[in-house]
């Protein structure tokens, strides 16, 4: 097999030390990484997936603090995390965007941990780098949205178990602390309890295959099993306990998701992730990262193993629930694929490397990193235009914005809107909360907006009529339409139940309507 004979890439140096012209690079690259960070959180938006419904939560909960373990569909223990930020910055989205920055950095060295433990230091040092320029971790590495801090704590078990299943001593004592970084990732979002199945399931194949001639004794194993349980096992029992139902939480995000699935066809479901992939972590790497996998499912490392089989079996659960009807496709679901794929694209370059002659091997490892940089600085770019490319760009870029859709409602109810004024936001693509941030409404704006993308208490219909909002944003598209039935297009005005309502703005995906009351006079 072509990968025995990779020295560089699977050898007993990956236990040595650090050299001193490796450790100069490596800085050199997380200090690049930290960097190019820090610079999407002065020029980007807090515009990732749910980073505005995320920080609005955690504000609400800390303006009257207590004990919870359920926010609406989400698990605890981003908002817990964000809290903890908010006592040294009391700006709760600032905190909430400082958090994954602090993560996104880290995660930087838990990489180049990860893949030098896994093929050694020439393939750490080019997953480090492809990773740091990975456009999609830069961005969210600058929201309040919940990705990258649960990456962080996924990545850091994922090295500290992998690193257990190798040393020699404190064996148990890395894999409980292992564990334990599992399940505070766990308590951040779903797909940790998918990766730890999956890690775990890897593990017991590698075992069984033989592998190594030692694995882990059943105690340590356990007790590892036992700690990154803790949290699922806590979650199931507390739902069970005050929900009647042990999977409250994913069965709520499930019909949330069943509710947005009637404005998305199938054929975007299935294509978005994958090009999402290949837009944010570039072609080359993409297929680097393919061929590292493969070669580390053939047999020439137990920890190489370990982690291309769990992301195999990662990928294959996240299919699976597309395909179901379970998982909503969107950009920011596949940053746990697009991160494998970054720490093995550097053992599949290598091996590539291994195929031209040894003179034009520095010169295949700039121009590798040459393309990923271009690739990085053309999503950048991108993201400075406002049209239907760039558009659909925006979710994978360095920099992350407001996309035109939700600008053109924002700027026009900034203009217009005044103080005391109420708004009722659709629910299309999940993005009412967003809509709301955007437009300039407090982080939780009480009654002065209804969300229907949340869990209301109330009906669209009786909130109208309770507290008369001025402004109603509406798509074709969302969900408002079940329930508010409005002539498709710009009308001048159409009366529903006596309620005037004035088409005054519209844009790609949403119009929106000034309304008027029975004794009032339309606003100017």
């Amino acid at each position: 097999m072509d990968q025995l004979t990779l020295p560089q890439t699977v050898s007993p140096s990956r236990r040595d030390g650090v050299s001193s012209s490796e450790r100069r690079v490596v800085v050199a690259w997380l200090c690049f990484g930290a960097l190019l960070r820090v610079l999407s959180l002065c020029f980007s938006d807090n515009a990732g997936g749910d980073a505005g419904a995320h920080a609005s939560a955690a504000a609400a909960w800390l303006s009257h603090p207590s004990a919870k373990f359920v926010f609406g569909t989400y698990p605890p223990g981003h908002f817990w995390l964000i809290g903890l930020f908010s006592l040294a910055v009391p700006n709760v989205v600032l905190a909430g965007r400082l958090l994954s920055l602090a993560c996104g950095v880290a995660s930087l060295c838990v990489v180049w941990r990860l893949a030098r433990l896994c093929y050694g230091p020439s393939s750490a040092v080019l997953s480090l780098a492809i990773f740091t320029l990975y456009s999609l971790h830069i961005g969210y590495s600058t929201t309040s949205s919940a990705e990258v801090p649960y990456l962080f704590f996924l990545l850091a078990g994922t090295y500290l178990f992998l690193s257990g299943v190798q040393a020699s001593s404190h064996r148990l004592g890395r894999l409980l602390l292992s564990g334990l970084l599992f399940s505070v990732s766990e308590s951040i979002r779903f797909e940790a309890w998918v990766f730890f199945a999956a890690i775990a399931a890897a593990a017991a194949c590698a075992w069984l295959l033989n592998l190594r001639r030692r694995g882990v004794a059943a105690l340590p194993f356990a007790g590892w099993i036992l700690a990154a349980g803790i949290w699922p096992v806590f979650m199931m029992a507390y739902c069970r306990h005050f929900y009647g139902d042990a999977m409250y939480l994913v069965h709520q995000n499930r019909e949330r998701v069943l509710e947005s699935l009637r404005t998305v066809s199938t054929a975007h479901q299935f294509a978005v992730m994958p090009v999402a992939i290949l837009a944010s972590v570039s072609p080359a790497a993409v297929l680097a990262g393919i061929a590292g996998g493969l070669f580390s499912l053939s047999f020439f490392s137990e920890e190489a193993f370990i982690l291309a089989g769990a992301t195999l079996l990662f990928a294959g659960v996240e299919a699976h629930q597309i395909a179901a009807g379970g998982l909503l496709a969107t950009a920011r679901y596949t940053i746990t694929l697009g991160t494998m794929l970054c720490i093995m694209s550097g053992a599949g370059l290598e091996w590539a490397i291994q195929k031209w002659p040894a003179r034009h091997a520095t010169l295949t490892r700039r121009g590798f990193l040459a393309l990923a940089a271009l690739n990085c600085l053309l999503l950048a770019c991108v993201s400075f235009y406002s049209n239907p490319l760039a558009d659909e760009l925006a979710s994978v870029s360095p920099r992350l914005r407001y996309q035109r859709h939700i600008l053109e409602v924002a700027n026009y109810l900034r203009n217009h809107m005044k103080p005391g004024d109420n708004v009722v936001f659709d629910d299309y693509n999940v993005e009412s909360n967003v809509l709301s941030e955007a437009s300039g409404l407090p982080i939780v704006p009480g009654d002065r907006a209804y969300l229907a993308s949340r869990k209301n208490a109330i009906s669209v219909s009786d909130y109208i009529a309770a507290a008369h909002p001025r402004f109603l944003v509406y798509s074709d598209r969302g969900t408002l339409r079940q329930s508010l039935d409005l002539h498709p297009g710009c009308l001048d005005s159409q009366t529903v139940a006596g309620i005037v309502f004035h088409c005054a703005c519209k844009g790609q995906v949403y119009r929106v309507y000034e309304l008027s009351y029975p004794s009032t006079q339309p606003a100017s």
